[in-house]
């Protein structure tokens, strides 16, 4: 992806909502250049509230899980 950042804003949601951020790099623990950044090398779940906007590197690979409430999920992205 050519995507220097990528961003999700939630505008409305009946409750939190996840979101899956995953590190794509292969062996990312193989190297050890010395400088290491907050949860690198791991998935991440973050749960996040209407009226947040989530920033992220561009490769960074990111998936929602299933919904399965009866409310509205509206999210911008």
């Amino acid at each position: 992806m050519n995507t220097a950042i990528s961003a999700i804003y939630y505008v409305e949601a009946p409750d939190k909502c996840d979101l899956d951020l995953i590190d794509p790099r292969a062996n990312i623990d193989y190297f050890d250049p010395g400088l290491t950044f907050a949860g690198e090398g791991k998935n991440l779940r973050l749960r996040c509230e209407p009226g947040e906007l989530i920033m992220f590197p561009g490769w960074l690979k990111h998936t929602v899980p299933f919904f399965a409430d009866d409310g509205v999920r509206i999210s911008m992205s």
